[in-house]
């Protein structure tokens, strides 16, 4: 089980980058947390239960723990698209439960259009156990957590189209990534 000093450490460092940093308007392409954006509280057990029934799919227990702290961000990211001159699209990336359940289901239906080519991809790279049953559950952006049978691993890939690599192989790895590029 994941420390709670972990979740706190994540939330202060993330949520302190959020209040002093600028958007990154020029050189930079992508989504951006808004200035001052912060961390929805966490689920209760029954609304984990609750979201674990929407999606048809069981947790890993880290993510349930990471559920119970963390639940999304309350601001919709910006895509900022550099010096191409296009307007800046908001849109929710850090998912938050229930708020974005139609969004989550979104996601979740694109990765179903190449379900197959996803899974051998990742079966290839030796990032996914051969014959797992997987189902992915967006975490943020198009990063997913991966829900397997076996609830004590948590790996974290990043997929677009058929396009899936292992991002992170768990939700701990992930948490300190963000805290170590924010320090």
């Amino acid at each position: 089980m994941l420390a709670p000093s972990l979740f706190q450490l994540f939330k202060s460092t993330t949520e302190n980058h959020w209040a002093s940093s600028q958007y990154q308007l020029k050189a930079v392409y992508g989504y951006q947390p808004q200035p001052n954006s912060t961390w929805l509280p966490g689920l209760t057990t029954q609304q984990i239960h609750e979201f674990e029934l929407q999606v048809q799919a069981t947790f890993p227990n880290d993510f349930k723990c990471y559920l119970s702290h963390l639940n999304g961000i309350d601001l919709p990211e910006i895509n900022v698209y550099g010096f191409s001159g296009e307007p800046h699209v908001r849109r929710t990336q850090a998912y938050s439960y229930p708020r974005d359940m139609t969004l989550i289901k979104e996601m979740m239906s694109y990765i179903s259009e190449d379900y197959d080519e996803i899974i051998e991809e990742l079966t290839e790279q030796g990032s996914l156990p051969v014959g797992s049953a997987v189902k992915f559950i967006p975490l943020y952006g198009h990063r997913y957590l991966a829900c397997t049978p076996n609830l004590n691993e948590s790996n974290i890939y990043s997929i677009v189209g058929s396009d899936a690599i292992l991002f992170a192989n768990s939700i701990e790895d992930y948490m300190q990534m963000f805290i170590t590029n924010l320090k």
